[in-house]
């Protein structure tokens, strides 16, 4: 029988929902179904606007320590008995403070990195739309280059925040972190000793369309509309392929500029169908020959790999970071160069002449199994957890 525990998991929200936010419900609602008791301690960016002046003044000591955060976090252990802190994300309300109350109070504490800001203030390596490492040999390059939220104070502030906590040391006390994928885990190891990375994906429900003969007579496209996520290389690529249907699902800052690039070069072949419900989405990602992901950048761990894989869609994506560590190229979808519209083209034609679609199609359905469904999540997670409180005990 597993061991039952008490945790807090802690998470500062995003002021428009994304993926993270789905992980941390979707790890709470799965570790309370094997029994633990679960408390979330979360703050919402979207509470920023309401705060008063001085509250906002003093916003960037928040950021770097907050002491209300401590005692909240304090009070919420002791009352609940927890055993284990969670951490996800902690800018820019929560702070690292967290970190302090949960040793403070002799939890294990466990954080889970969904984007590279440990490294890089803005989180992502991109900047003027291409990968960038600078900050890997001085924080200051941010700074010098405005990468969060194309603000210098906010730049200095986050990367002023890394630096003073590299020093303090506060990034050895988390017992285990929690990473995405293998190339995470590289990437991390930077400034994480090995021992104390897991890796355990994203997870995501299995979908019932199983028994519904699939349509498979267009290719589709999930994500935001911006440059980064490589929406322009891939309509530069379907001009060539005016007999293969392109559906377009998401909105962003470019969904305007990409209609227009649309109707300015007669794309009959693709449609834009902006926001689409969840349930819709899967209905249409099951019907699809390929998912495609071009994007430009490392990214964390795009969930849609894991929702294609369980209705059985192969991925065709950039050959680049975590999209490439995910996709096994020519088993469970292809890879191309990120920067190149003419071998997206080669891919898509290579997929529709040359693949065996239902031995992709199983191989798809079988990585979901063996890495991304519910179940192997949480034996993931329960291993973890297990692992660092018997080393909690045998310390103490």
């Amino acid at each position: 029988m597993d061991n039952v525990f008490n945790i807090l998991i802690v998470h500062n929200k995003y002021r428009f929902a994304g993926g993270e936010d789905q992980v941390v419900i979707n790890e709470k609602q799965l570790l309370e179904l094997h029994g633990h008791n679960v408390t979330l301690y979360a703050k919402k960016n979207n509470s920023l606007s309401e705060l008063s002046l001085l509250e906002k003044l003093l916003l960037p000591l928040h950021t770097l320590y907050s002491h209300k955060t401590y005692h909240e976090i304090q009070k919420i252990i002791q009352k609940e008995q927890i055993n284990i802190v969670h951490v996800h994300n902690t800018l820019p309300q929560i702070s690292f403070s967290v970190y302090y109350a949960a040793k403070h109070e002799n939890c294990a504490l466990v954080q889970t990195i969904h984007n590279f800001r440990l490294l890089c203030p803005n989180g992502l390596f991109y900047r003027d739309s291409q990968i960038c490492e600078d900050c890997l040999s001085s924080l200051i390059c941010s700074v010098k280059h405005n990468c969060y939220r194309g603000s210098r104070l906010q730049s200095a502030l986050v990367a002023l925040t890394l630096w003073i906590h590299r020093r303090l040391g506060t990034f050895h006390k988390p017992d285990a972190y929690i990473v995405l994928t293998n190339f995470n885990r590289k990437k991390l190891s930077f400034l994480i000793p090995e021992e104390k990375l897991f890796v355990k994906p994203n997870f995501t429900g299995t979908s019932p369309l199983f028994d519904i003969p699939k349509a498979r007579n267009y290719f589709i496209f999930i994500s935001r509309l911006e440059r980064s996520k490589g929406v322009y290389l891939l309509l530069q690529a379907f001009l060539k392929l005016p007999s293969e249907r392109l559906m377009i699902i998401g909105t962003g800052s470019e969904a305007e500029s990409v209609q227009q690039y649309i109707s300015l070069n007669k794309m009959k072949n693709v449609e834009m169908r902006g926001f689409t419900p969840h349930n819709e989405v899967i209905s249409l990602l099951y019907h699809a020959k390929a998912l495609m992901l071009p994007s430009q950048w490392y990214e964390g761990f795009p969930v849609i790999i894991a929702e294609s894989f369980s209705v059985g869609t192969p991925v065709i994506g950039s050959n680049l970071g975590n999209i490439a560590s995910i996709i096994k190229n020519k088993k469970t979808g292809l890879l191309f160069r990120p920067d190149s519209p003419d071998d997206i083209f080669t891919k898509v034609e290579e997929f529709t002449t040359h693949i065996d679609f239902k031995t992709m199609e199983q191989n798809c359905l079988e990585d979901y199994e063996n890495y991304y469904s519910a179940d192997k999540n949480y034996i993931q997670l329960s291993a973890i957890y297990n692992k660092i409180m018997n080393k909690k005990l045998e310390t103490s």
